[in-house]
This record gives C-alpha cells, sequence and structure tokens, in this order.
C-alpha cells in the first residue's frame, strides 16, 4: 500500500451538523477518502460559544483519531446568497453570523494546534456553483464509491471532490488499488 504523503480535511459547517472528510494524497497524483462523517452540534447547550467550543473538541478528535499527517484544511465559507429564500431566511435568524462564529473559532483553533496546516476558506460558488444536491450526491458516489449520512457531510466530501480532482488534478481511487 502506497503511503500517504498529504492529507486534506474538509468541513461544511452547519447549525445542526458539521460535515467533515478526510482524503489522503498518495504519489502519482491518485488520491483516496480516508474517511467522513458528522459532528452533531448539541442542540440541548443553549449557549452557542460553548456549542462551538464543543464542536471543536470533536474535530480534535477527528484529528487525532486519525494520526494526520501534514494537512490542508478547506472550510465552506456560509454566505447568503442574494434571492435566496433559504439565505434571507438565515441571515434573519442569525444563522450565517453563528456559522461565521464557528468557522473562524475552528480556523483559529486549528491555526493555534497545527501552524503546519494551511487553511483555506472557500466559497460555495466557487466549488460547488448551481449544481443540485442530487448531482453532488451522484459525483460524490462515482468517484469515491459512498455518500454522506448528512447533507454536510456530503457537501464536505464534495468539497474535497472539487478540491482534488479539478483543482489539484488528483485521481480518485480506491484503498484496494493503492
Amino acid at each position: 500500500m502506497s503511503k500517504i504523503i498529504k492529507h486534506i480535511l474538509t468541513i461544511d459547517p452547519g447549525t445542526k451538523n458539521l460535515g467533515w472528510a478526510i482524503f489522503g494524497l498518495h504519489t502519482k497524483n491518485k488520491a483516496t477518502l480516508v474517511d467522513s462523517g458528522f459532528i452533531k452540534i448539541p442542540s440541548k447547550e443553549k449557549d452557542w460559544a460553548k456549542r462551538i467550543d464543543l464542536i471543536c473538541i470533536d474535530l480534535l478528535n477527528v484529528y487525532w483519531s486519525h494520526h494526520l499527517h501534514y494537512a490542508h484544511l478547506l472550510i465552506e465559507q456560509p454566505e447568503i446568497f442574494a434571492g435566496s429564500r433559504k439565505g434571507m431566511a438565515a441571515s434573519n435568524s442569525g444563522s450565517v453570523g453563528k456559522l461565521l462564529a464557528c468557522v473562524f473559532q475552528i480556523k483559529g483553533m486549528i491555526s493555534r494546534e497545527f501552524p503546519q496546516f494551511d487553511i483555506d476558506l472557500i466559497s460555495v460558488r466557487t466549488w460547488k456553483g448551481n449544481l443540485p444536491k442530487e448531482r453532488t450526491e451522484y459525483r460524490i458516489q462515482k468517484y469515491w464509491g459512498r455518500g454522506g449520512e448528512t447533507s454536510d457531510e456530503s457537501d464536505a466530501i464534495g468539497l474535497g471532490d472539487w478540491y482534488i480532482r479539478r483543482k489539484l488534478k488528483y485521481k480518485p481511487i480506491s484503498c484496494k488499488e493503492i
């Protein structure tokens, strides 16, 4: 089995779940989807700042349990879409503000704990455009052999898929092929 030379950790923040995916980059421009999952945001905790702290602890556990090597962190950037009822509802309810707070808390924690990580915020419009969820699901199933349990997990895989296949030009392969 080929050794992983770098990991890509992708995060799709949400107000109910936070999706994550870990990809391994191998030699000869090959990549594997190592693992993916989601962190259920604890709704019993009413204080949003404490909820964000719990998310950060869970993300650290993901890092440590997967023994990540040098990694690149990609986080989907929260944004409001003009003309979108969903976006307007999110902005009116304060969800976008909560997501931004979550993203910057995660970014700060990772920067402090792992200064060797490269961290990028990626706009939904950049990686997904107007692609419907069904098409994202189809692509991740086709190229990585599985989908996500939640839409946040699927979006984390989709973000990684875009970055690895489109930006880095790596070829997805199964772990058996390495």
